[in-house]
C-alpha cells in the first residue's frame, strides 16, 4: 500500500486491537498491552482461545461504525491473502502463530483461537503497527475477492 513514512496514511487510514504506549500505565506484574479497539479480553481456561470485546460506538471518520466486520476483513482478506501486504508493514499469518484461526461472535466480539496456550505476546502484535483494522465498508469494495479489480488495483486505489 501507499505510505508516506512512519506515522503516515496507515495511522490516517486505521486503528489497532491494543496499544503498547506509554507503558509506565501498565502495571509491572501484567503484562498484557492497554485496551485500544479491543476494550477487554479473556483468555479461555485452557487458554487456547481469546474473546475480545469490541469498542461500541466507534466509527470511522466518515461516521460509519467500526465493528467486528472490520476486524474480520482485515485478517480474511489482507492478514491471511498472500496476494495483500497490510498497510504499515501490517500483520503476517506466522505473526500470530501457525494454525491461529478468528471468527466473528457478534459485531463486538471475537474470538482468536491458538495452538499454544496464553500466547500474550500475540496482543502485542495486535498493536500498531501490526494489526491495525481500516474502514472495511471502504477497502471491501477494492479487494479483488469482491470487485473486478486486480491486486495491483487494490493496492494503488488509495494514492497518499
Amino acid at each position: 500500500g501507499q505510505s508516506q513514512g512512519w506515522g503516515g496514511i496507515d495511522i490516517a487510514l486505521s486503528e489497532c486491537l491494543t496499544r503498547t504506549a506509554p507503558l509506565f500505565q501498565v502495571d509491572a506484574k501484567d503484562t498484557e498491552p492497554l485496551p485500544n479497539l479491543a476494550k477487554s479480553w479473556e483468555w479461555s481456561e485452557d487458554g487456547h482461545k481469546l474473546t475480545m470485546h469490541l469498542v461500541k460506538g466507534a466509527k470511522w471518520s466518515d461516521g460509519e461504525p467500526f465493528n467486528a466486520d472490520d476486524v474480520m476483513f482485515y485478517w480474511e482478506d489482507a492478514v491471511i491473502d498472500p496476494n495483500v501486504s497490510p498497510l504499515g508493514g501490517g500483520a503476517s499469518p506466522e505473526a500470530f502463530g501457525e494454525g491461529t484461526t478468528l471468527r466473528k461472535i457478534d459485531d463486538y466480539t471475537v474470538e482468536w483461537t491458538f495452538k499454544a496456550a496464553f500466547p500474550k505476546q500475540y496482543l502485542y502484535t495486535m498493536a500498531y503497527p501490526s494489526f491495525c483494522p481500516g474502514p472495511s465498508h471502504i477497502l471491501k469494495p477494492q479487494h479483488p475477492k469482491y470487485s473486478k479489480n486486480t491486486y495491483n488495483q487494490f493496492k494503488n486505489a488509495f494514492p497518499p
